[in-house]
Parts: C-alpha cells; sequence; structure tokens
C-alpha cells in the first residue's frame, strides 16, 4: 500500500486523518477547513466546552467533494478484525478512535489516557501485523493484533463506549464532484455564526454562538483560574486545548480567504489566530508557573484583545457580503 504521512502542526488528529484519506483519494484539501465560528457551552470548569466548528466536518466535505463518509459500528473485536481485513484487501483504508494509553509508539505509553485517531493503511499476513499512519505522531509502522485488541478494549473502558466505531470515506458516483465551496457562502457562514445568526437545536446545554461567547469564556476563565492549583489540571489542558483549536481555525480560513486572493481580510484572521494561541500559551504558563493570580488578568486582558480582533474580521467579512 502507497502511504502518505500527512504533516500539520495546525490541524488535530482527527482532522490530520481525514486530509490524509481524502489526500489519499486524490482530492485537495486546503478548502475544506474553514470554519471560523465560536460555540461555547456551558459556564464553568465542570461543564464547559469551546469550538470554533459550527457545522459537520464531514457534511462539509459530502457537499463539496461527493465524497460520504461511512461509518461502521462493532460490539466484538473478532468482527471489527475481519471487517476491517476485508476493507484493507479492497484498498480501502480506515480510521480507528483509539487510547493512546496502549500505543506502544506514543511517548504517552502507559501513561496517559486520551482519545486520539490513527489511519489503517494495511495489513501483513506473513508477520500478522497492521501496517497503519499516525500523521499527529508522523509515525508510520506496525502493530500486532493483541496491541490493537488492548487499545479498544482501553478505549471502551476509559470512556464508556459500549462498541467501536471504524470510519472511512466513499466517492459518491451518482453525484458529480462539485467545485470547492464558494467564497461568498463561505464568508457569509461565518460572518452569520459570529454575529449569532446561527443557533443550536436540541440540547440541554447553556449555549452561546458568536461573539457573545467572548464573554462566557471570561467567566470560564475566573472560574478554573479560581480553582486549587491541583484540582485545576484537568480545565486548564482543556482551555488551552481548546483555545488552540480555535487560533487553528482562524489560520485555516486565512489559508482558504489566501487561495481566494481575500488578503486583507485574511491578515486579520491570521492576527486573530496568533492571539488566541497567545491566550492558550498564557493559560499553561499560568498552571507550569503556580500563579493563577498573576496571570489571570493577563490572560483577560488578551481576552479583549482577542474580541477586538474578532470584531474587526466581523466588519471585513460583512463588507465583503453587502458588496459581492
Amino acid at each position: 500500500m502507497h502511504f502518505t504521512l500527512y504533516r500539520s502542526q495546525r490541524h488535530n488528529c482527527s482532522h490530520l486523518t481525514i486530509a490524509a484519506m481524502l489526500k489519499r483519494l486524490g482530492f485537495s484539501v486546503e478548502s475544506i477547513f474553514n470554519q471560523s465560528g465560536l460555540v461555547v457551552k456551558g459556564n464553568s470548569h465542570k461543564d464547559f466546552y469551546i469550538t470554533p466548528y459550527y457545522k459537520d466536518i464531514f457534511e462539509v466535505i459530502e457537499e463539496n467533494m461527493g465524497v460520504k463518509h461511512k461509518k461502521l459500528i462493532f460490539k466484538d473485536f473478532d468482527s471489527v478484525s475481519l471487517k476491517i481485513k476485508e476493507m484493507l484487501n479492497n484498498g480501502q483504508t480506515i480510521s480507528l478512535k483509539s487510547d493512546i494509553f496502549e500505543l506502544p509508539y506514543c511517548h504517552h505509553y502507559q501513561k496517559q489516557h486520551d482519545l486520539h485517531r490513527f489511519e489503517i493503511v494495511g495489513y501483513d499476513y506473513t508477520e500478522n501485523l497492521y501496517e497503519f499512519c499516525d500523521h499527529y505522531f508522523y509515525h508510520h509502522g506496525f502493530i500486532s493484533e493483541e496491541t490493537l485488541t488492548s487499545a479498544i478494549e482501553s478505549t471502551r473502558k476509559t470512556y464508556n463506549f459500549n462498541d467501536t466505531t471504524i470510519d472511512y470515506f466513499e466517492i459518491d458516483d451518482s453525484n458529480k464532484i462539485k467545485p470547492q465551496n464558494d467564497l461568498f457562502k463561505v464568508v457569509a457562514a461565518n460572518y452569520k455564526h459570529m454575529i449569532g445568526d446561527l443557533d443550536f437545536k436540541n440540547t440541554e446545554d447553556i449555549v452561546v454562538v458568536g461573539l457573545s461567547g467572548i464573554e462566557t469564556i471570561k467567566i470560564i476563565i475566573n472560574d478554573v483560574f479560581g480553582l486549587e492549583h491541583i484540582k485545576a489540571q484537568p480545565y486548564i489542558d482543556k482551555l488551552y486545548r481548546q483555545f488552540k483549536e480555535i487560533g487553528n481555525s482562524r489560520y485555516h480560513f486565512h489559508l482558504y480567504l489566501m487561495l481566494h486572493n481575500q488578503k486583507s481580510t485574511a491578515s486579520k484572521l491570521l492576527d486573530a489566530a496568533q492571539s488566541w494561541t497567545v491566550a492558550a500559551n498564557l493559560i499553561m504558563h499560568a498552571y507550569f508557573k503556580g500563579e493563577f493570580d498573576n496571570y489571570k488578568q493577563r490572560v483577560i486582558n488578551r481576552i479583549d484583545h482577542i474580541c477586538s480582533q474578532e470584531q474587526q474580521n466581523i466588519t471585513a467579512m460583512q463588507e465583503f457580503v453587502v458588496t459581492v
């Protein structure tokens, strides 16, 4: 099997795997990562979740590439193993969600639990080993059936999953591949989201959409920074990751705009991306230095600066939408 390790410091493990699998099918992926929103669920350290994404990435892919995301669900490992081998024999790669605690090549092996995603690209019947590409850790290698079983079992036990899901892509021959995302529609969707025009239904969570979510984020920061240092670690890590992901989303939207020669607006998005990353790093510094009180105002000040930058982005998107 010809494999490609896809490397990017601006993608999470799921997006990296998605990108690699689509590139393997011959698609360009630069234009599908273009969401630059803000969704804030919850308002305390106990229940918060912050994301820039307001639309399922698989929906975006299907709409613009004619590629369907498929998933198969299994209760037992034997069924998982047989199906994976069948698909690999047919030239189909799959992605699998796993606990990094049981992945020997990972530096978190036997040290830390965390959900992770990688791609299985082949099977060596002579050695009875799965060939895989872990794009996030930029590692290509082989793992045994026993190791994969342990990883799946750990995933179910640690995260209370009742089954195992394998994911893959299928080109829909009945649906002609459409052109890449329409610039106007993409900018308009991000603009509407950031001014709060798009809402989330069928949820019992406290959800704030768009720029108004900034104030809720400040409440969450005050709450997390008010915890005892020893109890704050998982929430600091969560804030750090989610802030980084927001920064990454701005960076990718900036790349998308550059593809369409929208340099002025793209530059503003890049500035916002850098500020979200700075805020993430400040949060982590506060934890490692044990100086929540000294860093809290610095983080809040940075969030206020981000709010101003995001307002500039909204204005730039509005001007684009109105003039097109």
